[in-house]
């Protein structure tokens, strides 16, 4: 492999938290308490996939935290498919 041509060109190597991105452990609670505050099923279960069925907790359906934390998280997340997947899920 080369060596990138600039700083901007080697941002992708750089780690999650570096570059704003939520590190795993935060996105593993930031997607539990999606899952917890997910406002019907459909949303919960695409939570809990996303978390490998992991689960943990009553769930406490709350439309409005769920979309306030939806919003905020978005631009955190680093994954392509898992912030498409999120993305659905805001109204």
């Amino acid at each position: 492999m080369t060596e990138p041509a600039s700083p901007s060109c080697a941002a992708r190597f750089a780690p999650d938290a570096y570059m704003g991105f939520l590190p795993q452990a935060e996105l593993r609670a930031c997607l539990a308490e999606l899952c917890r505050l997910a406002p019907d099923v459909d949303a919960r279960q695409l939570v809990a996939a996303r978390l490998g069925g992991q689960i943990s907790g009553q769930p406490q359906p709350d439309a409005a935290a769920f979309q306030a934390l939806l919003t905020a998280s978005l631009p955190k997340i680093r994954d392509d498919a898992l912030h498409a997947a999120l993305l659905g899920l805001r109204r």
